[in-house]
């Protein structure tokens, strides 16, 4: 009897099931949980360094910190400017980073599989010369073979940093109450909790994890984005020292058996790849 079945079922890597027709809505395997998120998680936070580097220990206490700047045409940017995102394979368009509006940070390869299952909290420290900022935060795999998937993305504008008492450690939960709504302080800093809406993915060994930070736009296929108008060119900035340790808080699962190789790139519905370009941020002053 279906009542009989836990209650939650994950299903990995839709598009590339072994034998089957590749992009089609079918996964490669399954998991089911019986709560969300799983009592299971062992959750890792990693860490934002200087010269964009993504570690588990934190920063050192003159890390500093990067810079970008807002770009105000990014909102209407997508994946998939033209095409059928029902197809098979659709003609994904995600383009790389700009030098100057996006600050990155990568990890090390991983020595093992990785499996995550459930929504992620991006724990920034911002500055801005405004009194506010745009947020979007994406994480992606920079695979072996030198391809990059996109994974997951999550998105704040940084008024509504206000949190609910209903937050957790993995899932900032915004109030956006306008009587919870704060500017920022130009020039000073400020802790902003951005919610990675919830995934499932295995990463694999020799595989690394990559996060980004830039103005909101061109990471999904049919969204668009009303950016904050801010007339004068605004800049961010990402801390990444001991005073001001920006991290992710990612929703590992461990005990997960990973049973399928690491599938073709692109293949995976809803996750383009790209060729992965090495990237240098901006300094902050």
């Amino acid at each position: 009897m279906y009542e009989a079945e836990d209650p939650i079922r994950i299903i990995f890597e839709s598009g590339a099931k072994p034998g089957g027709t590749e992009g089609a809505p079918e996964g490669a395997y399954e998991l089911t949980l019986t709560e969300w998120p799983s009592d299971d998680l062992a959750p890792q936070r990693w860490y934002m360094h200087p010269g964009g580097f993504l570690g588990t220990f934190e920063p050192p206490a003159d890390g500093g910190a990067s810079k970008f700047m807002h770009n105000p045409d990014a909102g209407d940017d997508s994946t998939l400017p033209s095409g059928d995102i029902n197809g098979t394979s659709p003609p994904w368009n995600w383009q790389p980073e700009v030098a100057g509006e996006t600050v990155a940070f990568i990890s090390e390869p991983l020595a093992d599989d990785v499996v995550m299952i459930g929504p992620a909290s991006v724990d920034l420290w911002i500055r801005s010369n405004a009194d506010e900022a745009d947020l979007e935060v994406t994480i992606s795999e920079v695979r072996p073979d030198n391809q990059e998937m996109l994974v997951q993305s999550g998105w704040l504008r940084a008024s509504h940093r206000f949190l609910s008492s209903e937050s957790t450690p993995l899932r900032p939960i915004q109030t956006h109450l306008a009587t919870d709504a704060e500017p920022l302080t130009p020039g000073a800093w400020t802790e902003a909790r951005v919610e990675m809406l919830p995934f499932a993915h295995a990463f694999r060994a020799g595989s690394r994890l990559r996060i980004t930070i830039d103005t909101p736009g061109g990471e999904r296929a049919e969204w668009g984005f009303i950016l904050h108008d801010f007339g004068d060119p605004a800049e961010h900035s990402v801390g990444h020292d001991a005073a001001h340790p920006s991290s992710v808080l990612l929703p590992v699962m461990p005990g997960v058996d990973v049973p399928t190789k690491l599938p073709p790139c692109p293949s995976l519905r809803g996750q383009p790849c790209r060729a992965y370009e090495s990237f240098t941020n901006t300094p902050a002053e």
